[in-house]
């Protein structure tokens, strides 16, 4: 079954979604985010990347582990 980007990105979870979108579709740094998230930039990175490793799950592309 293939799945859209866009519905990809719907199933992450909604810190996930926002680092994501704002990264790669606003432009957004990992300390602009950091700031306006009130985590660290250490925490954006995490939520960017096990958002990624999802994406690319869903997408047919590596192997998820939590």
């Amino acid at each position: 079954t293939k799945i859209s980007l866009q519905d990809s990105i719907d199933k992450l979870r909604n810190d996930e979604k926002k680092v994501i979108k704002n990264i790669f579709f606003n432009g957004s740094t990992q300390n602009e985010l950091a700031k306006e998230m009130d985590i660290t930039q250490s925490q954006i990175s995490r939520l960017k990347e096990r958002g990624l490793r999802k994406m690319r799950y869903d997408l047919g592309g590596d192997f998820y582990e939590s």
